[in-house]
């Protein structure tokens, strides 16, 4: 993100960088220097595991859009979350919406889950997948014909990769994908948040948390015919003029052009 937007100032080689971005790269590596102290566990299942999950998180934000996947394992005494992997990517050049980044991230996430499946020696008994985008998991939901050429082909991936996976809601404060997606310091980084994920994924079941689907102007627009009729009755006492026009038709569209 640093070097894009230094890139985008069009600074030439030979000119110094403005203040802010000089004080931004110092502290980048002092806080570079200080990852030696960061330690990672190495071990990502339990002993003695019964039943193995692969769970991930998408999400993004205007300057990067990002993926990580967890392993959750269980044995009889006890449930542990251990990260996986990770990878994000800086947001194009070209402005996108949030959702069609959002869509990009669940893109990613798709590809990095079904990739590790392929090269990973275990068997997960359950795939989850999270995002906190409504507008995308309501997209992921409809035949990709339906959606314009840039929503559609990303759909369609997802849909092929993810075909017996499980996506869920998440709520945006419980994701740890918010992480990669706008860039932490060295301290946020130490985070147990992101190491283990949220706490409610040791629960026995993981499901969505509890929302109403409110399909909103992003969906709309992505829609290749988005024909919304809006119908407004009132009552405002007798009308001479429309028991006229009803007695000439009882057609809707002709009454319209009369």
């Amino acid at each position: 993100m640093m070097i894009q937007k230094i890139w985008l100032l069009k600074i030439d080689w030979d000119q110094n960088l403005p203040h802010q971005e000089i004080v931004n790269f110092q502290r980048y590596v002092v806080e570079l220097h200080q990852l030696k102290n960061l330690k990672i566990p190495w071990c990502i299942l339990l002993k003695d595991t019964a039943a193995v999950h692969l769970i991930g998180f998408a999400d993004a934000s205007a300057q990067a859009y990002g993926a990580c996947l967890y392993v959750k394992s269980e044995n009889a005494n006890e449930t542990q979350i251990r990260l996986l992997c990770s990878k994000t990517r800086v947001a194009p050049l070209k402005t996108l919406s949030i959702p069609r980044l959002e869509l990009l991230a669940a893109t990613l996430l798709s590809k990095l889950t079904s990739k590790i499946i392929k090269i990973i020696d275990l068997e997960f008994d359950e795939v989850h997948l999270f995002s906190d985008s409504k507008v995308v998991l309501d997209w992921i939901q409809m035949q990709p014909h339906l959606l314009k050429v840039f929503v559609a082909n990303r759909v369609s991936l997802i849909q092929e990769l993810t075909e017996t996976f499980s996506w869920h809601h998440v709520k945006t404060k419980e994701k740890p994908a918010d992480l990669i997606s706008r860039g932490v310091t060295k301290l946020q980084l130490q985070d147990e948040l992101w190491w283990t994920g949220p706490s409610f994924l040791k629960d026995k079941t993981l499901n969505s948390d509890s929302v109403v689907s409110q399909k909103d102007d992003n969906f709309f627009e992505e829609l290749k015919n988005p024909n919304i009729v809006y119908s407004f009755i009132t009552h405002a006492g007798p009308s001479v003029f429309l028991d006229n026009c009803l007695n000439i038709t009882n057609s809707f569209t002709k009454l319209v052009r009369i």
